[in-house]
């Protein structure tokens, strides 16, 4: 259990400036931390590693159906079938698909984006809750720090040019529009 550091943890708002830096937390998690879930919280901040937390493994999995519910959302606007490349996952979240589906009615691609990682916000509040001064807490915010960041460093002008290059890149989706 890690209550002064939970407790200590800043607030995070999603498009907002955080008040420590990624590396700063991941410093802090060094210090704190047993070593074992410090090299979790790693794991998970860096997409990589074989993370033996729960919480780790219900986020891949939860991540990988969102990704199967956003390849089957985009061919479904293409017309083509994504069955073969859609990524294993356990268990399923029966609201996910709809969420995505209404994440990707948005305006813009920018509006898109946000959405969707609102609700990966979201699960990483939701699977943190039940254990409010444990791993699965450092785990959540370490998720919602690195879209916090993401999102403080956007600037409208820089998410025009990721979407252009984007679109150029890949012509089939800029018709998709």
């Amino acid at each position: 259990m890690y209550y002064y550091f939970c407790a200590s943890l800043p607030a995070l708002t999603l498009g907002e400036k955080p008040a420590w830096t990624l590396d700063e937390f991941v410093e802090a998690c060094r210090r704190v931390l047993r070593d074992v879930d410090y090299r979790a919280t790693v794991a998970l901040l860096n997409d990589s590693g074989d993370v033996r937390s729960g919480f780790a493994h219900a986020w891949r999995q939860w991540d990988a159906q969102m990704r199967n519910a956003l390849a089957r959302w985009r061919a479904g606007r293409l017309g083509v079938d994504v069955a073969a490349r859609l990524l294993p996952h356990q268990g399923y979240d029966c609201g996910l698909e709809r969420e995505v589906a209404e994440a990707c009615a948005r305006g813009n691609p920018l509006e898109r984006e946000l959405a969707l990682d609102r609700l990966r916000w979201l699960w990483a509040e939701e699977a943190a809750r039940p254990a409010p001064f444990a791993l699965p807490a450092v785990l959540g915010f370490a998720l919602k720090l690195r879209l916090a960041w993401r999102w403080a460093g956007m600037q409208e002008e820089q998410a025009e040019t990721v979407i252009k290059e984007f679109m150029e890149s890949d012509p089939a989706a800029a018709a998709a529009g």
